[in-house]
């Protein structure tokens, strides 16, 4: 955990629209906090420090403390539940934190990061397909790791790497069915194509065909 990275938000009071409108002209932008309490907290933060946590190697799996400045400052232990970006300027607009106890376990995605070059591939002229690129971990919080890493340098034509064969660390658990395929190589698809004469050979016979059926 990145026990040095601090966010530091403000909890609204004023929600809605218009609100948001006045929080984003103002360089801030609308948050919420999830599983504090019953009631969610609506927060102001800044979007150029969620962005860089967005932006970082664990990405929404970052796990850090957001200060809450309102009657009273509390900090908690959050990571990025969601967030919304701008498609036409690509800008953050709006971002939900969910609490996290260090001491319980949590569901979360991890993408799997390939490394090498196949055999199979630059030896056998295959094809290396990737069926999933993400897959779901259980853990606690402070062991999420960055990623999964695949290495398949030693893949030869038709081998295939399931879910069972993947390698993780100690105290995270891979979720799903062990059988569910994540990359295979393939032979290379065959394309048929008619050399000019055959094309010529067909356009003549289908003419031919024609003018039976019409002298018939």
């Amino acid at each position: 955990m990145a026990e040095d990275l601090i966010v530091d938000a403000q909890i609204r009071k004023e929600t809605g629209k218009n609100a948001n409108h006045r929080l984003r002209a103002e360089g801030m932008i609308p948050a919420i906090l999830y599983g504090v309490t019953n009631e969610n907290i609506s927060l102001a933060v800044k979007p150029r420090e969620i962005t860089q946590i967005l932006r970082s190697k664990k990405g929404a799996n970052t796990l850090f403390h957001i200060n809450m400045v309102g009657e009273r400052t509390t900090r908690s232990s959050v990571m990025i539940k969601d967030y919304q970006i701008d498609p036409l300027r690509d800008e953050l607009i709006h971002c939900d934190f969910i609490r996290i106890n260090l001491e319980e376990m949590i569901q979360t995605t991890v993408p799997i990061h390939i490394i090498g070059k196949a055999k199979g591939v630059t030896e056998a002229g295959g094809v290396m397909e990737t069926i999933i690129r993400h897959i779901d971990v259980e853990c606690l919080p402070m062991n999420i790791p960055e990623s999964i890493t695949v290495d398949v340098t030693e893949l030869m034509l038709h081998d295939s790497i399931r879910i069972a064969d993947l390698k993780v660390s100690e105290g995270v658990t891979l979720l799903g069915d062990e059988n569910i395929l994540v990359l295979h190589v393939v032979p290379p698809r065959k394309i048929e194509v008619k050399s000019a004469e055959e094309g010529e050979e067909a356009e003549e016979g289908e003419e031919s065909e024609e003018e039976a059926e019409s002298e018939e």
